[in-house]
């Protein structure tokens, strides 16, 4: 089944099956042009044609006046548009470049001259427009601010957020969750803003009108696009609109591009690396060899002139990073020891099987300095007194970090424009690791999220319009070791030996949602029922499959039984006689 079967097969699944909790989505297309249609006396014109041209698709969005002059052009995609207005017995009323933000209703009112239609009214020039149909806080970050703006590590979340009136809070990644990171490759970011004195778990994360939280953990985007696929962002401190009540702090709403009559495009490189970095106090001397390379394109144009367009990106990035810490481990000569005089112990089996990365250079304890710190516990007659028995280390890793994002778009207007349909999908690959001072027991994941959609807007009506969408939101993820069937034990005086098992997970969100939009002039009734379902799963299998040991020193271990055992009890190992917890 190829990419294009299995998208178009879940978006009919979601329609089939996402029937169950009721929720609250917001439409993509939720723009709008209003005002009142009047001459030149003030007196209103009724039966006015408006005609509202994207000037970017060419694409033609139609309205009338109403009886008192008023209109309203609704469910408009942000761009920058074109409006005429024509009425039998006068001129031709045209203005341009008339900017719309997303989820923004503008405000024009046509004044027309007594006149034929053959003549022509033409404004280009008007001031900035100030919103007068909705009370909100808000700020929208146009394409070019987003494209010159130096937003670290190329997230828009965690760069560009905080910048709206009424948030707080620094904007970088919290790292409240397991897998969070601060680039887009990832499944899981928190960013740091607040708004209307709220935590920062009721912020709610939109793109094209779909949401993309992480419903258990609140506050958290699973889909963070890449900067270069992004036409708008909008953050909203205080927004009183039914449609958004789910979700009580900011919302943050990104709004992608599509394509138009023209082709564009583009190819950017994002790179660091060592000689970029500053040394923490622990490195000396020439720091390990790191890098980060993001790199990509983009390009979208039309497929039909005036109807179909495309826009589609891939993006890479090849990373390493360096971790430094100082860890206390055995000697060399102790697991000698240990393996020479009990080879069929567990101890034995720990230290071949999961050595550290660098014994100990300085710190060194003998066996006789360590029982002298720890009076009471089991006797080390079978431990020379002399031994070395364990230190501390400095340890350097180089952690690789890897990713990929795919994002395309399909835009399609048919029926003389009445209809809008159009298909879109991201797709984020991330690969990452957590170290560990000793090599095998590094953690590494793979994580994956995918947000497919279609959407499709019907004039049903000059005076009734239906926008309906479904979406699929998929996240999977797994971590894995490098010794599944090890156990984990805990000495105390050295790191841990042994890691916990692996850990996949997965989270399915399917909606659908429904808004129906009548307009009157410029009074408005709006239905929107939405119907979300969520299916999470998470094999702890693995993971409490492995038992875990504890033991208070690195000399008892080998000689005893843990202090304590945990897990499955056909999993419980012995390291000496049978003892009662």
């Amino acid at each position: 089944m190829n990419s294009l079967s299995r998208i178009i097969l879940s978006l009919v699944m979601a329609g089939l099956y996402g029937i169950g909790l009721v929720s609250l989505a917001r439409a993509q297309f939720s723009s709008a042009i209003e005002g009142t249609v009047s001459d030149q006396s003030g007196a209103p014109v009724p039966g006015a044609t408006i005609v509202v041209t994207n000037q970017a698709t060419n694409v033609r969005y139609q309205g009338a006046s109403t009886t008192s002059g008023s209109f309203r052009v609704p469910a408009l995609p942000p761009g920058t548009y074109r409006i005429e207005v024509q009425s039998p017995g006068f001129e031709i009323w045209t203005q341009t470049d008339v900017v719309l933000e997303p989820n923004r209703i503008r405000t024009v009112n046509p004044g027309l001259k007594v006149g034929r239609q053959t003549t022509k009214v033409t404004v280009e020039a008007t001031a900035t427009a100030v919103e007068t149909a909705k009370s909100e806080a808000s700020r929208t970050v146009g394409t070019t601010s987003i494209s010159d703006a130096p937003i670290s590590q190329r997230n828009i979340y965690t760069g560009l957020a905080a910048i709206a009136p009424g948030i707080t809070g620094t904007g970088t990644d919290l790292g409240n969750t397991a897998t969070a990171t601060a680039d887009n490759f990832g499944t899981e970011v928190d960013p740091d803003i607040n708004a209307a004195g709220k935590r920062y778990e009721t912020n709610f994360y939109y793109i094209d009108g779909s949401p993309v939280n992480v419903v258990s953990m609140g506050g958290t985007a699973v889909i963070q696009p890449e900067p270069d696929t992004v036409s708008e962002m909008k953050i909203t401190a205080v927004d009183f609109s039914a449609d958004v009540g789910r979700g009580s702090g900011a919302i943050v709403q990104i709004f992608t591009k599509a394509g138009e009559n023209q082709f564009h495009g583009n190819l950017s490189e994002f790179h660091t690396d060592n000689a970029l970095t500053s040394r923490t106090v622990f490195q000396t001397g020439n720091l390990p060899t790191t890098r980060r390379n993001e790199f990509g394109g983009s390009l979208g144009g039309p497929i039909i002139k005036n109807r179909t367009f495309f826009f589609g990106s891939l993006f890479f990035m090849r990373s390493s990073r360096v971790s430094t810490g100082v860890a206390p481990v055995e000697t060399p000569q102790f697991g000698s020891f240990v393996e020479n005089a009990f080879p069929n112990n567990i101890a034995t089996t720990f230290f071949r099987q999961d050595p550290p990365k660098v014994y100990p250079t300085q710190g060194i304890l003998t066996v006789g300095q360590l029982e002298a710190q720890s009076p009471g516990f089991f006797p080390a007659t079978a431990f020379p007194a002399d031994l070395p028995a364990g230190g501390t280390t400095f340890v350097n890793n180089v952690i690789p970090r890897n990713g990929q994002q795919w994002h395309f778009r399909l835009d399609h207007n048919l029926h003389s424009d009445r209809d809008r349909i159009y298909l879109s999908s991201y797709n984020t690959t991330g690969t990452d690791a957590f170290d560990d001072p000793r090599p095998k027991n590094w953690l590494t994941t793979r994580e994956v999220s995918w947000l497919p959609k279609l959407n499709w807007i019907h004039a049903i009506s000059p005076s009734l319009l239906n926008e309906a969408s479904v979406t699929y939101l998929r996240t999977t993820g797994a971590f894995s070791n490098n010794l599944p069937n090890l156990p984990t034990a805990y000495v105390t005086g050295i790191s841990t030996l042994g890691t916990w098992g692996g850990l996949p997970w997965a989270e399915n969100d399917f909606n659908c949602m429904t808004h129906f939009l009548g307009c009157t002039g410029v009074i408005t009734s709006e239905w929107a029922p939405t119907w979300t379902t969520r299916q999470t799963s998470t094999n702890l299998r693995t993971t409490i499959s492995v038992p875990i040991l504890f033991s208070p020193t690195c000399w008892t271990s080998p000689r005893t039984s843990p202090t304590i055992r945990a897990g499955p009890p056909s999993t419980r190992p012995r390291a000496g006689p049978p003892m009662t917890i």
